[in-house]
């Protein structure tokens, strides 16, 4: 699977109503697919944060665990 690190920012508008900078850890070109593995800290510190960016893109999966990593297939 070919992917590369996003070196241009996600602009996204926080619940705060500012502009705040979102990178995905890992795109996908080939499938247009956006990857960000998140343990579940990282997810309850930014909640907030990952709601608004998953109801605005359609193309990002938030992977929750290392299972979920290890037994990721795309379709």
């Amino acid at each position: 699977v070919v992917w590369v690190r996003p070196e241009t920012p996600i602009e996204y508008v926080g619940i705060d109503g500012r502009v705040h900078n979102y990178f995905p850890d890992f795109y996908l070109p080939d499938h247009n697919l956006y990857l960000d593995p998140k343990n579940p800290a990282a997810i309850n510190a930014q909640r907030d944060k990952l709601e608004v960016l998953l109801k605005m893109m359609n193309n990002l999966i938030i992977l929750k665990s290392l299972e979920e990593c290890l037994n990721f297939n795309i379709q």
